[in-house]
């Protein structure tokens, strides 16, 4: 069987007609782009500090479980000590002046922490060699401790956390960092101490509390406060933190929970 042959310069209009896109074609596809684009965009922002959250628990979590094992390795207290909101006013043994490191810190209130041995490998009984183990590490910027743990002694808390795939809930009983003395910044740069919270680990590789210990964490900013009677300086008073979305530290908990008795801790958050 034979086919007519066709005109070829038919076919070329058939294939330019089959393959082109008209301007109100190509304005509809621009226009459902755009669309997406706009209400996907404040979901990727809520992943982007999710993830954040994520990167700041796991770093809390690895230096936590670094702090027990430095306390069974060194068979010495070990404490996690945190730079609290407020440190040109906290309580010191002397009259600290502001130092060069205080200052830099100044904007890492709340959000700084380091590791700190009470004794040194080979110390002779009753003549201890107390040593920073680390230098200041930060949480990821946008994220910090939730501050009436710093700053409140008589702070308690019941956080719940659900999970929604289970349809169970835990409540816990969060309070205060505990505080104690400590020489700042380091052991041979100044001769005074600073009464800064901390946790500690005991040589056992227990807390030395008598309770469940849980370190929350909040999302947020800081703004410096300017003092007045002091030329306006933001390093005299206590940073205020504002938390995004507010009351996010207690209404979203994400915490890490150190268990007592063994020194272990894991990461508590809300499942969906």
């Amino acid at each position: 069987m034979k086919f007519a042959a066709t005109n070829p310069s038919q076919r070329n209009d058939h294939r330019r007609s089959m393959g082109a896109f008209t301007i109100l074609e190509m304005m509809i596809v621009i226009g459902i782009i755009g669309f997406l684009a706009a209400i996907s965009l404040p979901h990727l922002a809520g992943m982007t500090k999710a993830s954040g959250m994520t990167t700041a628990l796991r770093q809390m979590l690895e230096d936590v479980n670094f702090a027990r094992q430095k306390a069974l390795l060194t068979r010495s207290e070990v404490d996690m000590v945190f730079v609290p909101y407020g440190i040109f006013t906290l309580p010191t043994t002397t009259n600290l002046a502001p130092s060069a490191l205080l200052t830099n810190l100044n904007s890492h209130q709340g959000g700084a922490y380091a590791l700190y041995a009470q004794r040194s490998v080979g110390d002779q009984p009753g003549q201890p060699h107390p040593r920073y183990l680390t230098d200041w590490r930060y949480l990821p910027q946008g994220f910090f401790f939730y501050f009436p743990q710093l700053t409140n002694s008589t702070f308690a808390q019941t956080i719940v956390v659900s999970n929604t795939i289970t349809g169970l809930s835990n409540g816990w009983n969060v309070t205060s960092f505990p505080s104690n003395y400590y020489p700042f910044p380091s052991t041979s740069a100044t001769n005074s101490y600073l009464y800064l919270p901390c946790i500690s680990f005991a040589p056992s590789g227990q807390l030395t509390t008598n309770g469940d210990v849980f370190i929350l964490l909040g999302a947020g900013g800081m703004n410096p406060v300017l003092d007045p009677n002091q030329n306006n300086s933001p390093f005299t008073l206590a940073p205020m933190w504002n938390e995004t979305p507010p009351g996010n530290a207690i209404t979203n908990a994400n915490f890490i929970h150190i268990d007592w008795l063994t020194g272990r801790a894991k990461i508590e958050h809300n499942q969906f």
